[in-house]
């Protein structure tokens, strides 16, 4: 009698079903909602009872193309991510990653071993200006339209999309575009993770509300201005010269409270001085001792001024104490300077009494970083202030500028003193941070210069589509391309200006100045592409071309990768050559993030021997190709692990 064939699961062929697992999720909350594994509206509607809204008018946000949204989003990809290690930095030892291709197929690919892990997300997206608009999605098969845009396909689907403002579309092109990356977006977020969406004046609104739907309204954090002085339309009737980042949360409540940050605090009177840690300052004879003390990790170069009761020395602040000098003690008045306000009358009714602290030191007061006086550090300690309006972050002219000198020509980049602002608002210690419309890269800048200032381990997660440029050099033919030219261009500067300095006390371990790079692509698997007709014979000849499912010239690297990110495998993961395995090929896969492993064999026959040889462990992950074995050793493996095959 015949052995019957041991089943084994077949990997994973594409991404996440976004449905399935929201299905899921749903199941386990309230399982009564389900019947015959189907969800059963009217066992639902009994289970929320009261929740249900059944009103024929109530409040919704809908545009023409939402439905064609949310069917792109359950759609799972069939792409796939393929290394490109010439052209990363220390691709085995970082854990930085650029990939190139679209971002919404991209997001499928990272969202199960990303989700809930991001810290923070910042994209920059394409502006709804009326011109030309390359996201095209299509929910039929979305992995071909980005081929055919990015030429890798028949190039009559090398187009751009026009949306003019004439169109009835205009906003809902946008926003059908927008809707899915924003929600998987949200997916990949942590519980305490915050995103930042830059924006101006067109789609502001919308963009508000959209946000609402996807990260709910209780979790908006807040609007910042940022005030780009030298970017103004002289042309224009009234004269703009500031855009908008919109700041939510995916869970408000779990959100820390923002740390401090520097300012926004102008650098106009000769009376200012500079300061640093525990300076001593002397205000002249017969005046007491006072120190000011900055917080750590304050940037030293910030200009402060020193209070003086004889003298009248005053320091100008910004939404903070204004001490107006030249008066005897009781004519001194405070004016401005919200929570400070008291606390500082209260110092002057004192008479000035400098403050003792615990080694004997006598200070006058503290200043936090936004401004505010502190007589008692405890106070200090609890200042929590972020600058909403943003100013002196740089300019669209000032990082076009930067660029240049990179041999760079990009146009409205985002100046990377803004980013590095929001990072360290929303990303204060060791993450991920995640942007998906990458543009030039200056997240990604941001990321590695904030990381060299202040010691911390942030990682960096950039995707940007190859969207070919109007007048392509040899090595800089698509943004893509101007990404990674940056990118590595930083990392060269950042490593020679590290090269002899000593590991500070700031990080857990050495500077990360690499990045992985990946590009999007089909996958290594054959589709199913059907039949003509449904002839017994005809379904048997197509069978047999999937004798062997990978496709023709498949490179082993590739489908490891492959296997390894549908299995939910970092993007940091190692890959090395298995020394335990005699006489077959045999690699590992180590996610040392998510604590998981597994091994694969691509070779053609695995035999009994060499499966015993393996030394596999109940429980362990091994994945080889069907047709490499046999009755007998799918029986051998199926007992010995969990086998999953190609």
């Amino acid at each position: 009698m015949q052995k019957q064939k041991r089943h084994a699961d077949s990997v994973t062929r594409t991404s996440s079903d976004l449905l399935t697992d929201r299905l899921a999720t749903l199941k386990a909350v309230i399982p009564e909602a389900f019947a015959e594994g189907k969800l059963d509206i009217a066992k639902l509607r009994e289970a929320i009872g009261d929740a249900v809204e059944e009103r024929p008018e109530r409040y919704s946000f809908s545009w023409a193309g939402k439905r064609d949204a949310i069917r792109l989003l359950q759609m799972p990809s069939r792409a796939t991510l393929v290394p490109v290690p010439e052209e990363s930095i220390d691709f085995d030892t970082t854990g930085n990653i650029f990939i190139e291709g679209d971002n919404l197929e991209a997001m499928k690919m990272l969202y199960k071993s990303y989700a809930g892990r991001v810290k923070m997300i910042y994209i920059d997206p394409p502006y709804n200006t009326g011109k030309d608009f390359l996201y095209t999605d299509n929910y039929i098969d979305p992995l071909a339209t980005y081929l055919k845009v990015t030429r890798q396909q028949d190039v009559s689907g090398n187009v751009l999309t026009t949306n003019p403002d004439t169109s009835g579309r205009y906003h809902s092109a946008w926003l059908t575009m927008m809707y899915p990356r924003l929600f998987l977006a949200r997916q990949l977020l942590g519980n305490d993770g915050v995103v930042f969406v830059s924006i101006d004046d067109r789609e502001c609104a919308n963009l508000r509300l959209v946000m609402n739907e996807v990260f709910g309204e209780e979790n908006f954090l807040t609007t910042f201005v940022w005030v780009n002085e030298g970017n103004i339309d002289n042309q224009s009737r009234f004269k703009q010269n500031h855009e908008y980042i919109l700041a939510y949360a995916r869970n408000e409540a779990s959100v820390p409270a923002p740390p401090v940050v520097d300012p926004n605090i102008p650098k106009h009177s000769k009376l200012f001085r500079d300061f640093i840690d525990n300076t001593i300052v002397k205000n002249g004879p017969g005046n007491p001792v006072t120190a000011i003390r900055l917080p750590k990790g304050f940037p030293a170069s910030f200009d402060e001024g020193i209070v003086s009761p004889k003298e009248g020395f005053w320091p100008r602040l910004s939404n903070a104490v204004q001490v107006l000098g030249g008066k005897t003690q009781d004519e001194v008045t405070v004016s401005s300077g919200w929570s400070s306000r008291d606390i500082f009358e209260e110092f002057i009714a004192d008479g000035f009494t400098p403050v003792v602290d615990t080694k004997g030191q006598r200070t006058a007061f503290y200043l936090s970083p936004t401004g505010a006086v502190c007589c008692r550090k405890e106070r200090l300690d609890s200042q929590s202030h972020v600058v909403t309006v943003l100013r002196g972050k740089g300019t669209v002219q000032a990082a076009s500028g930067a660029l240049a000198e990179m041999g760079i020509d990009f146009s409205y980049p985002k100046p990377v003193e803004l980013l590095q602002y929001l990072v360290r608002v929303g990303c204060p210690g060791d993450g991920i941070i995640l942007d998906f419309f990458a543009g030039s890269g200056t997240a990604a800048q941001a990321v590695l210069d904030q990381n060299h200032l202040d010691g911390r381990g942030r990682h960096f997660i950039a995707v940007q589509l190859p969207e070919p440029l109007p007048n392509p050099r040899p090595r800089l033919k698509t943004i893509a391309d101007i990404a990674r030219r940056r990118i590595g261009t930083v990392i060269a500067r950042l490593k020679a200006d590290a090269e002899g300095r000593l590991k500070t006390d700031k990080g857990d371990g050495p500077e990360d100045l690499g990045v992985r790079c990946f590009k999007l692509s089909e996958s290594c698997f054959l589709p199913w592409s059907g039949v003509d007709d449904e002839k017994p014979d005809s379904y048997a000849d197509q069978m047999a071309l999937y004798a062997d499912p990978l496709v023709k010239g498949w490179k082993a690297e590739d489908v490891i990768w492959e296997v390894a990110i549908k299995q939910g495998y970092s993007l940091s993961s190692l890959i090395e050559r298995d020394k335990a395995a005699n006489g077959v090929t045999v690699w590992r896969v180590v996610d040392g993030e998510r604590g998981q492993q597994f091994r694969i064999c691509l070779d053609d026959k695995l035999t009994m021997t060499a499966v015993n040889k393996l030394d596999l462990s109940q429980g362990e992950l091994f994945v080889c190709r069907d047709a490499a074995i046999d009755d007998d050793v799918a029986a051998n493996l199926a007992l010995q692990c969990e086998l999953r095959t190609i």
